[in-house]
């Protein structure tokens, strides 16, 4: 089996698209779903039990979009906001790749430099990113199935899905609680 290079992946489906959800969601918004990640709409976690659900619903939304034992690459960014590159967040510094790939965001006035590792589902540090995630540590993660195409975002206060199989409207109605109560879903 010929071992896939995240970003070489990346690149050859996606092109010039960064790997990040609101990105993503503007080119796929029929595969897209959003998930709050606390009741009510509650964006910051601030007890054990509030960490115990986001934790809950983030392993509840991932098993449903991805595989036991299926290879996952899980993609980093970063904005720059001048020349220099940013450094690795010392919470991914253990896993994320030195070789990194710049793309051009917000139509091309900002860029961000995005990193990736390869794993397998389930991913064993996938609470302690997600927990990150909800405090702030770290931002703009992607984790992305490449044989389903599937995409999860967790971002502070929820999760963006694309997904080919199962599709929005199934995820939605599997886990109507968790949804905004707007319209768009947002």
């Amino acid at each position: 089996m010929t071992q896939l290079n995240p970003m070489a992946w990346w690149r050859g489906k996606f092109g010039t698209m960064a790997p990040i959800g609101y990105e993503l969601r503007e080119q796929w918004d029929a595969r897209w779903s959003r998930f709050h990640s606390l009741p009510d709409s509650k964006r910051y976690p601030d007890t054990p039990a509030e960490y115990t659900e986001l934790l809950r619903r983030a392993r509840a939304l991932a098993n449903a979009v991805f595989v036991g034992g299926e290879m996952i690459f899980v993609f980093h960014s970063i904005y720059a906001f001048d020349d220099a590159p940013p450094a690795i967040p010392t919470e991914l510094a253990d896993f994320l790749s030195p070789t990194r790939s710049k793309f051009d965001v917000e139509n091309g006035e900002a860029a961000c430099y995005t990193r990736a590792f390869d794993a397998r589902w389930p991913l064993a540090t996938f609470d302690a990113l997600v927990a990150h995630i909800a405090d702030e540590r770290i931002s703009m993660l992607s984790i992305v199935a490449p044989e389903s195409g599937n995409v999860l975002c967790p971002y502070d206060g929820g999760f963006d899905l694309f997904t080919h199989a199962p599709t929005a409207e199934s995820l939605r109605e599997t886990f109507p609680d968790w949804l905004s109560a707007r319209p768009d879903y947002l």
